[in-house]
């Protein structure tokens, strides 16, 4: 009698469901979940994630400075225990593969032990904290934190040659460390035959000139995505072409966010808010 193998399993560690999880990871889940591994996602947040047999809703926030992250840890290691009378592997999976500095964190703390009887534990950063010129606090904080943590992961993926210079020089996977060229794009999305028309639109809509030089920086409205130094640059460009515009397309992370309240100090941009700036998602906008 053929014995079938057993799916290889992997647990999914984000921060968050909504503003990381769904919008980054659909096509991976989707991937594997067709593939026929057992997928589960670990995240904070309520809305349901697809293609996944099981989604634990996590208990930690944005900031690994918070209580919550200890909560967090506690659930993932209950997840490996609870599937001990489940599971064939005795809790573990295959692979732990992991995003977010928060749930890097979560997940690596809470993997220590399973690492010892073989599971993997890959990271994903999707750009460190910690940068040339970057805030001394960041260095005092997120590079120790994952340079320790560099002992407990397995694998690490980078989506820039500087931190990827930085993780294969000075942490401890050395030999597993990889730069990808970014976290990938569908193509598809941009075959569209009315091209002229739906930019000719998008222009009327946001009142720009069509004949007018168009910025265009897709990011969370957050301190950490710095869209003031963009402000801060075209008011210099702006002193030589008046016919240039900055269009920051995102949605406003937490309140009345500090690009929307640097536009109204400069008053040099008129907010736009509108429901055609993605196919996925009303989000607000800054155009000036």
């Amino acid at each position: 009698m053929e014995v079938k193998s057993k799916a290889p399993k992997i647990l999914l560690v984000a921060n968050v469901a909504k503003e990381h999880v769904l919008k980054f990871h659909v096509p991976t889940l989707k991937r594997l979940y067709e593939s026929g591994w057992h997928v589960e996602v670990a995240c904070s947040g309520d809305e349901e994630i697809p293609y996944c047999h099981k989604q634990h809703r996590m208990l930690y926030k944005r900031s690994p400075f918070n209580l919550a992250l200890f909560k967090g840890i506690k659930q993932l290691k209950k997840i490996k225990l609870k599937n001990i009378l489940m599971l064939t592997l005795a809790g573990e999976y295959d692979i732990v593969y992991c995003h977010t500095p928060v749930g890097a964190l979560a997940a690596r703390l809470a993997s220590m032990k399973a690492r010892k009887k073989g599971t993997q534990v890959v990271y994903m950063a999707h750009g460190h904290y910690f940068f040339k010129g970057g805030p001394l606090i960041y260095w005092l904080t997120f590079y120790p934190i994952e340079k320790i943590l560099s002992v407990v992961t397995d694998s690490m993926m980078l989506i820039n040659k500087e931190d990827y210079e930085l993780t294969k020089n000075k942490f401890h996977h050395k030999k597993n460390t990889y730069l990808l060229n970014g976290i990938g794009v569908n193509l598809e999305r941009f075959e569209v035959e009315n091209k002229e028309e739906i930019r000719k639109q998008y222009r009327e809509e946001l009142g720009i000139p069509q004949d007018a030089t168009v910025l265009i920086y897709l990011a969370e409205l957050l301190p950490n995505k710095n869209q003031t130094m963009l402000m801060r640059s075209l008011k210099s460009i702006l002193a030589e072409n008046k016919n240039v515009y900055l269009v920051l397309a995102g949605v406003e992370g937490g309140g009345f966010s500090s690009a929307t309240m640097f536009a109204f100090r400069w008053q040099v941009y008129e907010i736009c808010r509108g429901n055609r700036c993605s196919e996925q998602r009303t989000l607000p906008r800054l155009a000036k």
